[in-house]
């Protein structure tokens, strides 16, 4: 009697198995032939951001992350800032209104209010949002002028623009103080009742400041745009 011959292996299929990249995202891989087949086809999935992607393409390509050269991790409408749309929804609701509740923010953006509060203190502890403050009418307060001062210093060391920065900080009077490029040193901002009080503020208190060379002055005929938002 002849002995039995040997069972084929069953036909089958192999199981898919997920193989993990650095950024969370993996390839499927199935093989529909007997199991002594070469080796199995994979499918391609396209990778999306996910939680553990960079934020950017210069922050993936720092994580070596392998979709950075693809320009895949950036957020979907803000890339290079780190948030999506969502968040810059939320600023820009609470730039225009930073009293608003909880309740009505998280209606106003589609998201439930926990989501709403959790994403809120988020962009606080990240930088994004600074602080809140009331905005004051100066034409109701006696600071209805604008003026903006450009200020020259001599040039005689580091020294003496510290101390005119200083000086600068302890000032109330003084809105802005920006240190720019070009033919002087400092461009301030004030506000004054009117132009003979602004004239002598300049004297008490622009000149009196350390190491002042010159000034010229530029009263503002009309403010066409005056805002603190940010475009998000």
């Amino acid at each position: 009697m002849n002995p039995a011959p040997a069972s084929r292996p069953p036909i089958g299929r192999v199981p898919l198995r997920d193989v993990a990249d650095s950024c969370g995202i993996g390839s499927q891989f199935t093989n529909a032939g007997p199991l002594s087949s070469p080796r199995p086809k994979p499918i391609i999935l396209m990778p999306t951001r996910a939680a553990g992607c960079a934020s950017t393409p210069a922050a993936a390509a720092a994580a070596s992350c392998p979709h950075a050269r693809a320009g895949q991790c950036t957020p979907v409408a803000r890339a290079g800032h780190g948030i999506d749309e969502t968040d810059a929804h939320i600023l820009r609701v609470l730039q225009a209104d930073a009293r608003i509740s909880n309740l009505k923010l998280a209606a106003t953006v589609g998201v439930l209010p926990g989501a709403a509060r959790e994403r809120v203190k988020r962009l606080t502890r990240e930088g994004y949002i600074l602080g809140y403050e009331a905005v004051l009418n100066p034409f109701r307060l006696s600071a209805g002028v604008l003026v903006f001062t450009r200020v020259r210093l001599e040039h005689t060391g580091i020294g003496v623009a510290n101390a005119f920065k200083a000086a600068v900080q302890v000032r109330s009077e003084i809105l802005e103080c920006h240190e720019v490029a070009g033919d002087f040193d400092y461009l301030i901002k004030t506000r004054a009742s009117g132009i003979d009080t602004y004239h002598t503020m300049l004297a008490s208190l622009i000149w009196a400041l350390p190491g002042v060379r010159d000034t010229r002055t530029f009263a503002v005929m009309e403010e066409v745009k005056n805002t603190a938002r940010l475009p998000v």
